[in-house]
């Protein structure tokens, strides 16, 4: 068998691997030659071997020989500086298997390979090695390797390379952030001189990267409306009136407004795909006249159901020719558009709008005007029309103003009316939770029941410098918690005197923005110690009371009986082991005691039936899955009777719903801390402090009702209308002394509380349509005296 030659010269086809060390790591020298032989000849140990066989150790002259034929007499023939174990790969090997440098000298390559290093070298080191290898199926080397690695490294993670140095350190990155922070108009070229002059990098590529790894962006800043504290008194004023508006109210308003559109202008701008070096070619280029070629003035109306007239407004307009423009264009748009003769006509506080004959001709028409505050162009959804109509005007590129008026026609009328409808019922979407709370900037919000943070999170991104503290009795929920607390970890408080604006401000002190705490409603109060919040100390509460969709969703906590699981139900989780679960009150209470449970908590009418069919099950196996429950409680119904209950989507509901639900109140006391916990908002609140409660059902809604009002709860409740209707037919009293009584008990109000409505509020059929499982929720809303 002929020998390689070490310069390669004699193969017509190679390739090869070469050694490296790198971290005490390494690899072999691999040759493979294409030829007649089927076996590779092995640089690592200048012997033959098979393909299979390159990872294999045996115990010859040197532990790392491959176990194959020797070449014992071809080997001996290379001469030293040709042999494979160099002393750096020598000094590495001895290091991994713990052998001191001294016990084999590294300046005799050759020692490598006779019989006293078999002596020095840990054998049984080598034997696990071995047997590792062959458990986890993979090389030796590869072994060794992460072996190696994680002596010297501690890891065995790819470790990242040193790269060149960051031009910008952290002190100059903060230098930065506080320039922006102080000229939010500063631009790049500025930032540039400044970062010269304190030493630091002039590329703008280098400054702008790091901005942008603080957060920070160049954007466009958005036109506002200029508003003073009046405007801004009655913009919230506004709100408040038209926040209980219904969807059909909203579907009469006419929105009515006007607006300039320009021939050749700012409303012109068109992006266009083109090719490097081609920006002035004619098809790359929008037409261009000196004064932007003239415009022209457009007053138009739309509602709900679709746009309505749009008509040109020749010259300078003033009352009268806006008179005559609703004289001929907007009693004659609301029947074009189905809205009937007591529709609402929206207007601006423009002068012409609010002069004299212009009031004297809607009361004349009888036309019902919405009150509109001033400096509310944000308020007004035809904006949104005006813009589209512009961007599609402009994309058909008149070239004189009678074709811009046609096209500004044609183009009005093409709006879709699902987009009129959307546009129409935005303006007063109610968003009960922000509205209600009123909060501002500073202040501290409770959220009692944190579940998956839907609350808590709106209220972040509405109010960024609010203090929220996220209470929880479910260990998960907590979890969820601490990873809001970590995204939103701490925002600045500058102490400033308002009376004095020379006074310098003190320093800033940095304050967690969300501040978990776990733990149940009657237990809040010591808790809520440790934070440094007592009585009278926080300025809004929301309370949404009953289970979280997070817990309905896991089939594990065993709250859904459409989802097999243990029937578990502890909102706790595992904080209580020695808290009983459902599966335990099934299996402990008698049959007299699981009646009462499902009559008190469940409001459930066949509740003998029910617990009957659950003590006859018990009997026979032991009740510990949700779906057993729910087969049983079913199997106690005739078929026809399993979906015959519907909810309030009409939607079929399971005989078993009541059932788990009463098993759930029972099993975590939810209605004892529910008034618990609304005993701790009213102690915790300041006045002024508002709260709002979410309930879900009537035993929930009856204890929120009653509390806010200032009634005792340990007192029994006050019979239903229905109930007092049945009373007044059985003893054939007056309707008359019945109607005052509860008008006279309905308008007592409560010592600590002021109810910010009359009534409870509802979810919309639209949020019910978004959210099935809030169709039952009902929100109720006060002030705290």
């Amino acid at each position: 068998m002929q020998m390689i030659n070490p310069n390669f010269g004699s193969l017509s086809f190679f390739s090869f691997q070469m050694t490296f060390f790198s971290h005490g790591l390494f690899l072999p020298l691999r040759l493979a030659c294409r030829g007649t032989r089927r076996t590779h000849k092995c640089a690592y140990s200048r012997s033959w071997r098979k393909p299979n066989q390159i990872q294999r150790f045996c115990s010859s002259s040197s532990p790392f020989t491959p176990n194959c034929r020797s070449r014992s007499t071809e080997h001996s023939s290379l001469p030293a500086d040709q042999e494979p174990h160099t002393p750096v790969l020598l000094k590495q090997v001895l290091q991994y298997m713990d052998i001191k440098p001294g016990q084999v000298s590294s300046s005799d390559p050759g020692a490598a390979t006779d019989g006293s290093l078999s002596q020095t070298l840990n054998l049984d080191r080598l034997s696990s090695i071995k047997k590792n290898s062959a458990a986890l199926k993979v090389p030796m080397n590869t072994v060794a390797s992460i072996i190696c690695k994680w002596k010297k490294f501690g890891t065995t993670r790819t470790l990242p390379r040193t790269g060149r140095l960051a031009k910008l350190n952290d002190r100059g990155r903060r230098a930065l952030d506080s320039e922006v922070t102080k000229n939010l108009m500063v631009t790049l070229k500025e930032l540039q001189c400044f970062s010269v002059e304190r030493g630091g990098p002039s590329r703008r590529t280098t400054i702008s990267a790091a901005l942008h790894h603080s957060g920070l962006y160049d954007r466009v800043a958005r036109r506002k409306p200029l508003l003073s504290k009046r405007h801004l008194i009655a913009h919230l004023e506004f709100a408040k009136r038209h926040l209980k508006d219904s969807q059909t109210m909203r579907n009469k308003i006419l929105w009515s407004d006007a607006t300039k559109i320009e021939l050749f202008g700012l409303n012109g701008k068109r992006h266009i795909w083109r090719k490097p070096g081609t920006a002035h070619h004619l098809a790359n280029t929008i037409p261009t006249v000196k004064h932007d070629g003239g415009s022209i003035m457009l007053w138009g109306c739309f509602s709900a159901a679709g746009t309505g007239r749009l008509v040109r407004i020749e010259g300078k307009m003033n009352a009268a020719m806006y008179r005559d423009i609703l004289d001929e264009n907007l009693l004659q748009s609301a029947l074009d558009l189905i809205l009937g003769r007591w529709f609402i006509f929206q207007k601006d506080n423009d002068p012409k709008h609010t002069a004299k004959i212009t009031k004297e001709w809607l009361r004349d028409n009888s036309v019902n005007v919405l009150e509109w505050p001033s400096q509310s162009l944000d308020l007004n959804p035809i904006e949104h029309l005006w813009k589209d109509l512009k961007m599609a005007v402009h994309r058909r590129c008149p070239t004189n103003l009678m074709e811009l008026e046609r096209s500004c026609k044609e183009e009005w009328e093409k709006l879709p009316k699902n987009w009129c409808a959307k546009l129409s019922g935005s303006i007063n979407t109610p968003h009960y939770i922000s509205l209600m709370f009123f909060i501002s900037w500073k202040q501290v919000v409770l959220d009692m029941t944190f579940g998956g943070g839907g609350h808590s999170k709106a209220i972040l991104r509405s109010v960024p410098g609010v203090t929220l503290v996220a209470v929880d009795r479910d260990p998960v929920a907590f979890g969820f918690a601490q990873q809001l607390a970590e995204e939103y970890p701490f925002w600045a408080v500058l102490f400033l005197d308002a009376r004095d604006p020379r006074e310098a401000p003190a320093p800033v002190q940095l304050v967690g923005q969300v501040k978990p705490v776990l733990g149940r409603f009657s237990e809040l109060k010591d808790l809520l110690i440790g934070l440094g919040l007592g009585n009278r100390s926080v300025d809004a509460a929301l309370l949404d009371a009953g289970c979280s969709s997070m817990q309905m969703d896991t089939a594990e906590r065993g709250f859904s009986l459409s989802k097999d699981g243990p029937l578990d139900m502890r909102m706790d989780g595992d904080r209580y082991p020695g808290m009983p679960c459902a599966a335990d009150a099934v299996s402990a209470l008698d049959q007299r005691a699981l009646a009462c449970v499902l009559v008190a908590y469940g409001e459930e009418q066949h509740a003998k039936k029910i617990a009957a069919a659950i003590v006859q099950a018990r009997s026979l196996y032991p009740i510990s899955r949700t779906q057993q429950l729910a087969s049983i409680v079913a199997g106690a119904f005739p078929a026809s009777a399993l979906y015959a209950r519907r909810d309030r989507l009409q939607r079929p509901s399971h005989v078993a719903t009541k059932t788990f639900q009463a098993l759930r109140i029972f099993v975590n006391d939810e209605l004892n801390e529910l008034v618990a916990g609304l005993q701790t908002a009213q102690d915790l609140l300041r006045p002024g402090g508002r709260l709002c409660v979410l309930t879900f059902h009537s035993l929930e809604d009856r204890i929120a009702k009653r509390f806010l009002r200032g009634e005792d709860l340990s007192a029994p409740p006050r019979r239903s209308i229905r109930q007092r209707a049945r009373a007044h037919l059985q003893r054939k009293l007056e309707e008359e002394d019945d109607d005052d009584a509860e008008e006279e008990e309905g308008g007592r109000e409560s010592v600590h509380w002021v109810r910010l409505q009359r009534k409870v509020v509802l979810p919309s059929k639209e949020e019910v349509e978004e959210n099935p499982r809030g169709r039952s929720a009902k929100l109720r809303a006060a002030v705290r005296r």
